[in-house]
C-alpha cells in the first residue's frame, strides 16, 4: 500500500498537513481546550537527575509536547558538528537495499556511533529521559538541512510483507 503522497495537491486534503504547514511557518498550533501549560524542574525519579533536575517546559497538552532546556550544552553542540564535519554526504532515501538521492529530501547527514564522551553522555540522558533501553538503537544521524533544505512528509516503516518478498 503506497502512501498517497503524490503531490502537494494530495497533501493538502489530509487533516494534519494544515499543523506540519503551520509549523514549518513558525505559527502556532491551536490546542483542544484551555489547559494551563508550565515549566518546572523535573527529576522524573532519576538518580541522574537528582542533584541537576531537568528544565522542563510543556508547549502542548494534547499530545503531550515538552521541551527538556539546557539538556546539550554548546561544547556538546560543538563537538558533535566536529565529529560529523568530515562525514557529511548528500542524504538518500529508500528502503531494502535501494537508496537514492531524491528531490523529496534535500540535506546532508552522517552517522555517529556512540563511543566519544558527548555522544556517550547523550546516549545516557536519553535513556534516562524517555526510560527506553537503547541497545538496539541506531547511531546518532546528524543532519544538515540548510537553506532550502526539506524533508516532504513521509512515514518512518516499511511494508515487512515486500521485504520479505525481496530478500526470498
Amino acid at each position: 500500500n503506497r502512501p498517497a503522497f503524490d503531490s502537494f495537491f494530495d497533501l493538502q486534503r489530509f487533516e494534519w498537513f494544515a499543523n506540519y504547514s503551520r509549523l514549518c511557518q513558525g505559527q502556532q498550533v491551536e490546542q483542544k481546550g484551555l489547559h494551563q501549560l508550565k515549566c518546572k524542574l523535573d527529576t522524573l525519579n532519576q538518580p541522574l537527575f537528582i542533584l541537576a533536575p531537568l528544565r522542563k517546559e510543556e508547549l502542548h497538552a494534547d499530545p503531550e509536547i515538552v521541551v527538556y532546556h539546557g539538556v546539550l550544552t554548546d561544547k556538546h553542540i560543538d563537538d558533535i558538528l566536529d565529529q560529523s564535519e568530515a562525514h557529511m554526504v548528500r542524504s538518500r532515501v529508500g528502503g531494502g537495499n535501494e537508496h537514492l538521492v531524491r528531490d523529496v529530501r534535500v540535506s546532508q547527514q552522517t552517522w555517529l556511533t556512540y563511543h566519544s564522551p558527548t555522544l556517550k553522555y547523550i546516549y545516557r540522558t536519553v535513556s534516562a529521559i524517555t526510560g527506553f533501553d537503547l541497545t538496539n538503537a541506531e547511531d546518532m544521524q546528524v543532519a544538515n538541512y540548510g537553506i532550502g533544505g526539506q524533508y516532504d512528509p513521509h512515514h518512518d516503516y516499511f511494508d515487512n510483507f515486500v521485504c520479505i518478498q525481496k530478500i526470498i
